[in-house]
């Protein structure tokens, strides 16, 4: 048992990755993405919510195998939480903002993968709350998905103002 936890908590070994291992564990979300995207809204919606849920949960579990009494920080090995980050900020990017994956899928992706790290590694203000309020499995997790959510709340806003200031300048 202990093996499928640690493979599901490290993004199937991608949390292993020396130096990146969130960067890494972010890259797992988008072949799940690709292939969520096509269901509906609300069906999209209800499956990130369980899989918050299910990563909060193997969170709880993983957390043991790989925690170190001398750090106060999430194990970098348990990377499940970036995985349903980022699919919080793409299904934002493509739910809310009515993004049709037939029509640029890969800008999509760039956008939502490059907010996404951006809001994980500066944690700012909500961010940063969520993860020192929380413990545990929820606090590794929730961190992630309110970067997630933001980082989808500035790609919308992105989207709207970067055709705006490009007319400016063409």
């Amino acid at each position: 048992m202990s093996f499928l936890i640690r493979i599901l908590a490290t993004g199937f070994g991608t949390g292993y990755t020396p130096y990146i291992s969130g960067t890494a564990g972010t890259l797992v979300g988008i072949p799940i993405f690709y292939f969520l995207s096509r269901l509906n809204g609300g069906l999209y919606l209800l499956i990130t919510v369980g899989l918050t849920l299910f990563a909060i949960w193997i969170s709880n579990l993983a957390l043991p195998l790989y925690t170190d009494p001398q750090k106060k920080t999430d194990p970098k090995q348990i990377v499940i939480d970036e995985v349903v980050g980022f699919l919080w900020t793409a299904g934002i990017l493509r739910y809310a903002a009515f993004w049709d994956p037939k029509e640029g899928l890969l800008s999509l992706l760039i956008i939502s993968f490059g907010l996404f790290r951006l809001f994980d590694v500066t944690k700012p203000g909500p961010v940063g709350w969520a993860e020192r309020k929380f413990s545990k499995g929820l606090g590794i997790v929730m961190d992630d998905v309110v970067a997630g959510i933001l980082a989808g709340v500035a790609g919308i806003l992105f989207c709207i103002l970067y055709p705006l200031l490009l007319s400016l300048f063409v």
